[in-house]
């Protein structure tokens, strides 16, 4: 026998339903330029018509709100150094995107810093020290890499070669499945958009997709185009 529903689970149903109805999900184009300004996905969408609007406003909000300025440098911090003590300046740049660029910018300029940073990484998603070759690996890379971005490239690459992980090699290459990343899908037109956003620059080598603070020399697994920041959960 199919149980009836008292009236107040009826109540809350509808109340439920009535609110999602009243707060759309916030569309990948949404989320995409929220976690370029601010780091971290809208909870509602915020009704902008495309990518430069809802990045504008986007940033619009953080302008006006010194608590989410405080909690944006944090993520970009976290995201670009992750545990690693390092004793960067604060960006004075005000979104989360410009302000990763700033902290990679620096990194670029202070290999033991990038070091501590490598070793943070490989700790997290391996359990283990970052080789001596490993540094070389990365450090003959054309840009430094975010915390977050070798994370999820070092995950990538963990899932792919084992078992009997040896030495990091090959492209470094990011998935939109990472589960250590918050992602968003882009067209290839929204994603050319948002590219020149953040300063990332046009797409020079077919397949390198990843929307994100010094993602120029990445690979997107499968080619998607996607936006990714650090995962807040």
């Amino acid at each position: 026998m199919t149980p009836r529903l008292r009236p107040t689970c009826v109540f809350f149903a509808l109340l439920l339903a009535t609110g999602l109805a009243a707060a759309p999900a916030p569309s990948d184009t949404t989320r995409a330029a929220y976690l370029l300004v601010l780091g971290r996905a809208p909870t509602s969408d915020a009704g902008a018509a495309d990518m430069a609007a809802a990045f504008a406003t986007a940033r619009e909000q953080l302008q006006g709100n010194a608590g989410l300025q405080t909690a944006v440098a944090a993520q970009a911090r976290a995201d670009a150094f992750g545990g690693a003590e390092v004793d960067a300046p604060a960006a004075t740049a005000l979104t989360y995107a410009a302000q990763v660029t700033a902290h990679l910018a620096w990194l670029d300029t202070h290999p033991d810093a990038n070091a501590q940073v490598l070793q943070q990484a490989y700790r997290y998603v391996i359990n283990r020290d970052v080789y001596e070759e490993e540094l070389a690996y990365w450090n003959e890379q054309p840009a430094r890499y975010s915390y977050v971005m070798l994370v999820a490239c070092i995950e990538d690459w963990a899932r792919r070669n084992q078992p009997g992980l040896m030495v990091t090699a090959g492209t470094p290459t990011v998935s939109i499945n990472c589960e250590f990343l918050t992602a968003a899908r882009l067209s290839p037109a929204d994603a050319a958009v948002a590219r020149k956003l953040i300063g990332l620059g046009d797409i020079t080598t077919p397949g390198y997709h990843v929307v994100a603070p010094g993602a120029a020399h990445l690979k997107s697994a499968g080619g998607i185009h996607f936006v990714a920041a650090g995962a807040t959960d």
